[in-house]
């Protein structure tokens, strides 16, 4: 029997069926993930050649180092192979008489074979000037012009994303376009595309149905429709991702194990603000150590040395009802605290360990590093100093009697707040009776970490607090961290000076280094030098820092004490060195990030981090508030690499300008603001959630439009009406979410008991 074609209306219809595709190329298309017509008429352009925007060549000049667009004909194609790998420079003129060099070093020879005189092409790319020249190295995109691929007048052409599987296959981007068409353009296209939003959702939000905004995606008649249907799109992608958590959520509250009941009457009294009230029979355990006439979170408090700010307030009264929630099945907290830095998160988590250790349990605290741990040892226990709280430090590298005494007085209750790294969660910590924890920088723990050390607890489980100063948006929060409830502490405490940010370039060292003796020998004050990370090499990182303490000490600043710590030092040398820097022992500390967070010196009022634009603005951020601690005017410098010094004369390709251009724009955002949230933003708006989380959680961060950090506002839009959907139909089992509810389960690869929650 010949072979039947299957139904266009299916989203899974073989692209092998479709005209201009065929099994070959359908293949090649499967290679990178579109399989289906719905992958394919999903795969959106990353841009548009628009034919209005082109700009005139003899008036390229005007543009340099900025990125356009430019359409004409080839004057001539010269290859010189030597020196190598070669350079060939395709001469471009157009309509105004101008020209224009397109110059390519990679692939040159191959590229000399592919353009000839009089061809017409369309090209993209930044604009560089050499030897008085206009002149386009390696432009981002290079197309030919012909009766085939005819250039599009007064419209807009889509630019797909592309690979060397469709450059093997000759699949072309006219050839992808021809693809979109030949699918979009028939009667059947629409079949194929069910709506698969809510009704009430379209008339109120004024989307156009799907299948339209597909269209407009590929075929766009104007930049103003393009958007229009690039925003219901993303809204659509956000929805869905909303909906699958406030789903998972449901799930998750349905089978969580009852909790432990706090009497919180303390913390009620001393921050001044009323929780729900809670039954006298209903709290667990009564407060063995603060029967006495003044609580133990009274003395914290009162030994203060400045007030709680309103946020801080406002979260303690957050965690309060967390840990006071009563009900036939009390869930256990586990609450985001994210925060600036110096907003005051390790009061709060402290007077929340203190609520459990009053109640006669025991609290743990997490941090990331052995430096981080042994500051809040420090601070945490000169804020108990007198108090009948017994405080432990439990890190790697410990003399095995002293680890050996901390362990047993924590199996048998003695220790009432342990303090540690990842030396937390071994086998051998055992805990009399865990009633919470805390994890500080939780984006640097695995979620595996931080169950390891939650399932130590011998009864109920113990509440979890995180603390995080990379603060981001609360519903990207709530998303990115669907386990959490999120808290916010937005305000920093009064008389925390502004630490002044500029930008120094290695052309101006010398000045530099007149400026760090000055700060030493006049100021009497103290300064930090960090190096990044090199590639994903803690050794390489260890080198650098080496070799530039060496430079400092021996040929810059002979008459200087300069002091080193890095990752590679035993805990003993490491916990000496800040030691020694505390005690101005010290003027000048090289160190590589390990200082990110948590070091805490008042008389360190400068800090210099070199090479500035390979750590992320957070982590610039977290490392700027390592100065200024004291209440003395600080300052940060941050010194890029010898790359993005400015030299007009420099020739660069397309890709190293906007390498160029996109790092000092993240530097001067440092340079402009200090708000914690501001640049949080702009770094999730640079790297990305993935990468500036160390987050991978699956299904997240797979968006094929949407971007979580652009579209915060789409986000909180598709975060309340899911809210609202999921209030009144939680399993979507109304007829009118039936499209929904199938596309939710086709998109996730989910089964219907999915949707069966409790």
């Amino acid at each position: 029997m010949p072979e039947t074609k299957p139904e266009i209306a299916k989203k899974e219809y073989p692209l092998q069926y479709i005209k201009g595709i065929g099994p070959r190329r359908a293949e090649a298309l499967a290679e990178t993930g579109i399989e289906t017509l719905e992958d394919l008429v999903t795969f959106f352009p990353r841009k548009y050649i628009d034919a209005r925007q082109v700009i005139k060549l003899s008036d390229a000049k005007k543009y340099l180092w900025q990125s356009v667009t430019v359409h004409g004909k080839v004057l001539s194609v010269k290859h010189f192979p030597h020196p190598r790998p070669g350079r060939t420079t395709i001469s471009v003129i157009d309509e105004s008489g101008g020209i224009l060099q397109i110059v390519y070093f990679t692939y040159a020879d191959w590229i000399s074979k592919q353009y000839k005189q009089d061809d017409e092409i369309v090209a993209i790319g930044y604009i560089n000037i050499y030897r008085n020249e206009a002149q386009i190295v390696h432009p981002e995109l290079v197309e030919k012009i012909s009766e085939d691929n005819p250039f599009p007048k007064g419209k807009m052409l889509p630019v797909y994303p592309y690979s060397q599987i469709f450059r093997d296959a000759k699949i072309s981007q006219a050839h992808l376009r021809k693809m979109m068409e030949s699918v979009i353009a028939t009667d059947d296209f629409k079949k194929s595309t069910p709506e698969v939003l809510p009704e009430n959702i379209l008339v109120s939000s004024h989307y156009e149905d799907r299948s339209r905004a597909i269209h407009d995606m590929h075929l766009p008649p104007s930049p103003e429709i393009q958007i229009q249907a690039m925003t219901r799109l993303k809204y659509e992608e956000l929805f869905f991702l909303q909906l699958r958590f406030a789903i998972e959520r449901q799930k998750m509250l349905a089978m969580a194990k009852r909790g432990i009941i706090y009497d919180i009457s303390s913390l009620e009294s001393c921050i001044g603000v009323r929780v729900s009230g809670i039954a006298k029979d209903s709290i667990e355990t009564r407060n063995p150590i603060s029967d006495a006439r003044i609580s133990i979170i009274e003395q914290v408090l009162s030994s203060l040395p400045y007030k709680l700010t309103n946020a801080q307030l406002r979260v303690l009264k957050e965690i309060a009802d967390d840990m006071a929630k009563t009900g036939e099945k009390k869930i256990p907290m586990h609450r985001l605290v994210q925060g600036d830095v110096g907003s005051g998160k390790t009061i709060v988590a402290l007077l929340a360990m203190l609520v459990a250790v009053e109640n006669g349990y025991q609290a743990a605290l997490m941090a990331p590093t052995e430096v981080l741990a042994k500051q809040h040892y420090l601070s945490i226990s000169e804020m108990l100093k007198g108090l009948p709280i017994e405080v432990s430090l439990l890190v790697g590298g410990q003399a095995k009697k002293l680890r050996s005494q901390i362990l047993t007085e924590l199996a048998d209750g003695r220790t009432h707040i342990v303090i540690g790294t990842h030396a937390l969660i071994e086998d051998n910590v055992k805990f009399d009776k865990l009633g919470i924890v805390v994890a500080d920088e939780q984006h640097k723990f695995g979620v595996a970490q931080r169950r390891a050390l939650i399932e130590k607890h011998a009864g109920s489980p113990p509440d979890v607090l995180i603390m995080s100063a990379t603060p981001i948006p609360r519903t990207l929060a709530l998303t990115l961290y669907q386990d959490l409830d999120v808290s916010t502490i937005d305000e920093l405490p009064a008389g925390r000076k502004q630490i002044k940010t500029r930008i120094v370039f290695p052309n101006e060292q010398r000045a530099l280094f007149t400026y760090i003796r000055d700060v030493v020998k006049r100021k009497k004050e103290q300064v930090y030098i960090v190096y990044p990370q090199l590639e994903k090499s803690e050794t390489r990182d260890v080198k650098t820092a080496v070799k530039s303490y060496e430079v400092f000490k021996e040929k810059i600043f002979p008459d200087l004490k300069v002091g080193l710590i890095h990752g590679k030092l035993k805990s003993d040398e490491k916990q000496s060195v800040m030691a020694a820097f505390r005690n101005r022992e010290i003027d000048i500390l090289v160190s590589t990030s390990v200082i990110e967070v948590g070091i805490d010196v008042a008389n360190a009022t400068l800090m210099i981090i070199g090479n500035a634009e390979r750590f992320g603005l957070a982590q610039l951020h977290q490392l700027r508030g390592r100065v200024g601690r004291g209440g003395k005017a600080s300052e940060c410098i941050l010194v890029p690499s010898d790359k993005l010094t400015p030299d007009p004369q420099q020739a660069l390709t397309s890709e190293a300008i906007e390498e160029r251009t996109v790092a000092l724009e993240r530097l001067h955002v440092l340079e402009s603001t200090t708000d914690g949230f501001a640049i949080a933003r702009a770094d999730l708006a640079f790297r990305g959630p993935g990468d500036f989380l160390g987050t991978q959680q699956s299904g997240v961060l797979k968006l094929k439009i949407a971007d979580l950090t652009r579209d915060d506002k789409l986000l909180d839009l598709a975060a309340a009406d899911v809210k609202a959907l999921t209030s009144v139909d939680p399993q979507l089992r109304k007829k009118e979410n039936l499209a929904t509810r199938q596309e939710l389960l086709r998109l996730y690869h989910q089964r219907e008991s999915f949707l069966e929650v409790g």
